[in-house]
């Protein structure tokens, strides 16, 4: 099963010794992050024949799969459901293209690079506790159950990253210099295969 995630907007860089205050505005940053991806994962629940046709087979009193796993992954005030769970033996590689302003000469920066990948992966999973999420996290009504594409960065077997540069400018509101477009390819695939896996991975 492949499918394309897409991101426009700020990526900034995960740096650990931050103080308390721009902590939160980093847990803040990355909860922005994941609520753009959440529409996007409960689009695709909605409507790829993999994904319905998993669901239709797994419901159990009414419950659909992603109701379901909603169920098993709810903590902090939300149910999450993650795609790509270590209990189903899925795992996903991902091809990222990474557009950004940045001048000419200088796209190359692998601490930079590292670590607003970093920022990304923590926002394509689910919290795994309360400190990961900024104080005023609740969940609204579209967000109930909250899609995500992870259960743990763990589970990700590959990562390819392509950057160059972003030639559109920003809109005018935005001066944020960790601007950009990304477009990411993810591919999900088989720990082992096992009946309640096949639809994820044909």
């Amino acid at each position: 099963m492949e499918f394309r995630l897409t991101y426009e907007g700020p990526l900034r860089p995960s740096n650990k010794g931050r103080k308390n205050g721009a902590q939160e505005q980093m847990k803040e940053h990355k909860h922005h992050i994941r609520q753009a991806l959440h529409k996007q994962l409960a689009q695709l629940w909605h409507d790829h024949p993999n994904l319905m046709d998993w669901s239709e087979d797994a419901t159990i009193n009414g419950r659909s799969m992603s109701e379901r796993l909603g169920d098993d992954y709810a903590s902090f005030g939300f149910r999450w459901s993650p795609l790509v769970v270590e209990k189903m033996f899925v795992l996903c590689a991902i091809d990222i293209l990474m557009l950004r302003r940045d001048a000419p000469g200088n796209l190359i920066q692998s601490s930079d690079i590292d670590n607003r990948l970093k920022t990304l992966f923590d926002a394509l999973k689910r919290p795994r506790n309360k400190q990961e999420l900024p104080d005023a996290a609740v969940a609204t009504t579209h967000q109930n159950p909250f899609f995500v594409l992870l259960e743990d960065d763990g589970l990700i077997s590959k990562v390819s990253v392509e950057t160059d540069r972003l030639l559109e400018a920003p809109p005018s509101h935005v001066t944020e210099k960790h601007y950009v477009k990304l477009v990411m390819h993810v591919r999900l695939h088989p720990a082992k295969s096992t009946l309640d896996n096949h639809h994820l991975v044909s």
